[in-house]
């Protein structure tokens, strides 16, 4: 993790001659003011309060100790039981390993989970192919044909579209 941290200042400053100590040194002063400027959306604590009782999780290609700090800060960590990222399973999305391990971890087929995410390709397309429901979380209001799932463009919507499916859902009968 530390090469690719290094090569990605390096890169960044144009300064290939770096050493180790100088381009940890820059990340230092690059990851301080990042982390200052990271927020949750508006729309992201009322979503996952009024989900409170529901099983959540996350999926991310970002790095754990980063994503899991940045929940932290927003106060939106105590909202998840299930947490996977890349390094977890050696490979990200749109790999049906890191899907398949967050399953695993709910204890639940993929039939009966819900990926809520913003990208089409690493999240929507990625977990329908796996039997996923998926739910894009479309901010910027694009209009796409042929995507799988529902669109929404705010969390505030999802409690609603999550009861509405469930609402709609046909469950065996046990006798």
């Amino acid at each position: 993790m530390w090469d690719q941290r290094r090569a990605r200042i390096r890169e960044s400053f144009g300064a290939p001659e770096l050493t180790d100590t100088e381009a940890d040194s820059r990340y230092f002063v690059f990851i301080r003011e990042y982390e200052q400027l990271t927020r949750a959306y508006d729309d992201a604590s009322l979503c996952l309060e009024k989900l409170s009782g529901m099983q959540l999780g996350i999926i991310s290609n970002g790095a754990r100790e980063q994503q899991m700090g940045k929940l932290r800060r927003a106060g939106l960590l105590s909202h998840f039981s299930v947490t996977v990222f890349s390094e977890d399973t050696g490979r990200g999305k749109p790999d049906p390993s890191i899907f398949r391990e967050a399953c695993r971890q709910a204890g639940k087929n993929p039939s009966e989970c819900v990926h809520v995410g913003d990208d089409l390709k690493n999240d929507i397309h990625a977990s329908h192919a796996l039997g996923i429901r998926p739910i894009w979380v479309d901010r910027i209001g694009s209009v796409k044909d042929g995507v799988p799932g529902r669109r929404i463009t705010s969390l505030a919507d999802l409690e609603s579209v999550l009861q509405e499916e469930d609402s709609h859902r046909s469950f065996p009968e046990i006798a």
